[in-house]
């Protein structure tokens, strides 16, 4: 399996195992007078890791002709490891925000470090994808000539007539 379908799939387990634990185990949101539990995190969290996932994704349609420099795709897997299980972490053990004489209790944690976490996703699978290609020597990843050089036997261009195309039609 080549590096960057391994370590893509690292990302996008990382991603989804920490959306699956949040879902399970985050705090609730807790509001009104019969103090009534929305899991706020199971609501929401999967759009995250699904905007992360299509990031990662991208990332790896982007790369298929040449392969971005050596540690790259390493380096995307264990950051976004790291990011996603840092939000499971966070979401899980942040304090929640308690306001009002019955208290409405507002997970923050739970909420806002998923979506942190999908902007860095994309921010890094962006910066992945721009990465110039690494030189394999297969001539797929070789950059092409900016212009075709003039053989011999080719019309050259005149200099006669060079200051025609710049003039006005009359």
């Amino acid at each position: 399996m080549e590096a960057r379908y391994r370590w893509s799939l690292v990302a996008v387990t990382s991603i989804w195992l920490s959306v699956l634990v949040t879902s399970l185990f985050a705090p609730d949101f807790v509001s009104g007078s019969q103090q009534e539990h929305i899991r706020i995190a199971a609501l929401a969290n999967w759009l995250w890791g699904a905007m992360a996932t299509v990031g990662v994704l991208r990332a790896v349609r982007a790369t298929r002709s040449g392969q971005p420099r050596n540690g790259a795709w390493t380096a995307l897997g264990i950051a976004v490891l790291v990011l996603w299980t840092a939000v499971a972490v966070v979401s899980l053990a942040a304090p929640v925000l308690e306001t009002g004489s019955e208290p409405t209790r507002i997970p923050l944690a739970a909420i806002l470090s998923p979506i942190v976490a999908m902007l860095f996703t994309r921010y890094l699978a962006e910066f992945l994808a721009d990465l110039p290609a690494t030189d394999t020597g297969d001539a797929s990843t070789q950059p092409r000539a900016s212009l075709p050089t003039l053989g011999e036997g080719s019309p050259q261009p005149s200099d006669d007539h060079a200051d025609d195309a710049q003039r006005p039609a009359d």
